[in-house]
């Protein structure tokens, strides 16, 4: 079940540890909630789960997270309604393979459940592509990588550059 989203960044853009480390745990958060669903959809699938069990505590749930001054108005039900059709056309084919509507979605409706859970819902999948540019190319390179901070022209030359770099890999 892999839902990506490919994201590209041209230009001189570099993570630090601690941005890319964040973004790699949002990255495994949100494969393993994609193996979650493949568990779930196993699950209905063999009868383990029916919409009888599920359903109730679902819509429970899915009423606590989408109510707004813990009502359902008719703004927060539009947004549930929205969150559903986005699951189920991100998860299409899977959707699809339940045969049954019912079945189809109760399971869409607990994959939402533990998608607004661990707070995944405007999050996906991304490919990230890493582009290094030539160091002695660079205008900046002079003082360990600080003569940037001395003139605007060598940061917009380096960024020009990055971006050239990323255009010319992803064209490869």
């Amino acid at each position: 079940m892999a839902n990506k989203l490919a994201i590209t960044i041209s230009g001189a853009v570099s993570l630090g540890s601690y941005e890319a480390g964040v973004a790699f745990e949002v990255l495994d958060a949100v494969s393993q909630h994609n193996e979650w669903a493949d568990e779930l959809a196993r699950l209905f699938l063999n009868r383990t789960l029916t919409p009888a069990m599920t359903s109730p505590v679902s819509e429970i749930l899915l009423r606590a997270f989408f109510a707004e001054r813990n009502e359902m108005t008719q703004a927060a039900t539009a947004n549930l309604n929205a969150a559903r059709a986005q699951l189920q056309q991100q998860y299409a084919t899977e959707y699809a393979q339940f045969g049954e509507r019912q079945v189809a979605d109760a399971w869409l409706d607990t994959v939402l459940v533990l998608e607004r859970a661990a707070r995944l819902h405007e999050k996906e999948e991304m490919l990230i592509y890493g582009f290094v540019a030539e160091p002695e190319l660079l205008s900046s390179t002079g003082l360990m990588a600080f003569a940037g901070f001395f003139d605007v022209s060598y940061r917009k030359h380096d960024y020009d550059y990055g971006r050239s770099v990323a255009q010319q890999r992803l064209g490869e």
